[in-house]
């Protein structure tokens, strides 16, 4: 059940009003359910993996508790590592592992068969897995109490507004709130319901109108010349953008009409002036997840934290970052070029800041602040291109093509052919109003959060009268309805992983 189906339309209100019809002990039970019920929507049997996701964890937290001896904690760590990412890897890693090592195998003219599963990806598996792990972790190191109601550690596992694609929570956040009782309020309630319509917004008039046209080159990138790639790739980052902070968006503002609050996945991503800034606002559960439980312990642990070290270990995590997104060696290239970026970052830091000094950059701070953002956007961009093609092959074609056809680009755009395959990507004049359309909304995106950043959203709005507030709103939907791509709606990106 996707969150653009009509289905979740009618889901997310019944559910709605029966959890606050109960009375206020029944309601977990009744989110619990829901939450079953919406995952069973996809494949009805991986309701049992998620039920032994849950299991494994349960104990595992409970003997961790319940033991004196660091040993024995260590060895119930393990035991939920191991089951976890053993479910992990065999649903989403095992035949990408054995298929890599047949086409090794083959280069070295070695025949052998290996063996193959045929098995369906369980949605969402990257993001429960990892948010069950969290509360593993935090009762062995001692930040968080291991809960002993198996319902209510159940629904932090399988909370459906962000079960499929995140935020990944963490106990102390969420767990803690479903332990507690959540804090519903008219306020969470009302600012639940914009997010909502704000995350449509993104999902439906941003991503979706601007999918037709990256989806046409992306197919055939061979038929376009780097004017047109180049237009693509920067569609398909706020494409991304629009899809999956979209329904992060969604996730929250429905969690909130129940009275829960889940944490900021994005914080204005392409107005980051560097790659690590980058990561400090996209995807943040995910980044701050590996921050916190890989990152550290491999670049801290031990006596000797040289910068080597620390490198290798930023490197590694962004590796780990881009094969955590898919079973694809393009998602592995993706992460090392994310990883290659931060680690020369880091190397060249004070080379760069003094090349700045010299050329007197530094004595314009808005220009150097818009180059930033510019660079970093392109950069980001281009790592987005191993994101996008399903092969190495295609994302080195479009990469190396970029730089071409420059020379026909003005020429083209004189004729209606030239325009519509440079500008419209080579498909019909209709597509025109799909990607306008895409673009005002980018734009639209964009001022928002701009205005937001800057604190004076709110102020305005609570300045304006109810009538006409009500009168923006209903303008806000309205628009949503009429320019969304509800026909040809895509799914979300990110519940591939």
């Amino acid at each position: 059940m996707s969150f653009v189906d009509l289905r979740f339309l009618i889901f997310l209100p019944t559910v709605l009003v029966l959890h606050y019809l109960l009375p206020e002990r029944f309601r977990w039970l009744l989110l619990l359910i829901a939450s079953y019920l919406f995952y069973m929507a996809w494949k009805p049997e991986y309701a049992l993996l998620l039920l032994l996701i849950t299991t494994i964890d349960f104990i595992a937290g409970m003997q961790m508790e319940n033991s004196k001896s660091t040993h024995v904690r260590r060895v119930w760590l393990w035991v939920s590592l191991a089951g976890n990412l053993g479910i992990l890897f065999v649903f989403k890693y095992f035949n990408f592992v054995f298929d890599s090592l047949q086409s090794f195998l083959q280069a070295m003219h070695y025949s052998q068969e290996l063996p193959v599963l045929s098995l369906l990806l369980p949605i969402g598996i990257s993001f429960h897995v990892f948010q069950s792990i969290s509360y593993s972790i935090e009762v062995y190191r001692g930040r968080f109490p291991a809960t002993r109601h198996f319902g209510k550690f159940a629904l932090y596992v399988s909370f459906f507004p962000q079960l499929v694609a995140g935020p990944i929570e963490r106990p102390s956040h969420l767990l803690k709130q479903i332990i507690d009782g959540p804090r519903a309020t008219l306020y969470g309630a009302r600012h639940g319901a914009k997010l909502i319509a704000w995350g449509f917004f993104k999902k439906l008039v941003v991503a979706d109108n601007l999918a037709p046209a990256v989806t046409a080159v992306y197919a055939a990138p061979g038929r376009f010349t780097g004017p047109s790639l180049m237009i693509a790739t920067a569609m398909f980052a706020y494409q991304l953008y629009g899809d999956f902070s979209g329904y992060t968006d969604i996730a929250r503002g429905s969690a909130k009409l129940f009275g829960y609050d889940l944490m900021l996945n994005f914080d204005r991503p392409y107005a980051a002036r560097s790659v690590a800034d980058f990561w400090r606002r996209w995807h943040i559960s995910l980044s701050s997840w590996l921050r916190d439980y890989l990152y550290y312990p491999l670049a801290l642990s031990g006596k000797h934290h040289s910068q080597t070290r620390l490198y290798a270990s930023l490197f590694a995590t962004f590796v780990l970052i881009g094969l955590w997104h898919g079973a694809n060696w393009t998602f592995v290239a993706m992460g090392a070029l994310f990883g290659f970026y931060l680690t020369f970052a880091s190397i060249t830091e004070t080379a760069r800041k003094r090349m700045t000094r010299q050329i007197g950059l530094s004595a314009f701070p808005r220009i150097h602040r818009s180059l930033q953002v510019a660079t970093t956007f392109i950069l980001v961009s281009l790592a987005w291109v191993f994101f996008r093609t399903p092969d190495l092959h295609s994302a080195f074609f479009i990469l190396s093509h970029m730089p071409t056809g420059f020379g026909d680009f003005y020429s083209q755009l004189n004729s209606l052919a030239g325009f519509q395959k440079v500008i419209l990507m080579g498909t019909s004049i209709s597509t025109l109003q799909g990607v306008t359309t895409g673009i005002c909304g980018i734009v639209i995106l964009e001022s928002v959060d701009l205005v937001r950043a800057r604190g004076i959203f709110n102020s305005y709005m609570s300045i304006v009268p109810r009538p006409m507030r009500f009168l923006l709103y209903g303008t806000f939907v309205t628009g949503i309805l009429i320019f969304g791509q509800f026909s040809s709606s895509v799914p979300f990106i990110y519940f591939q992983f």
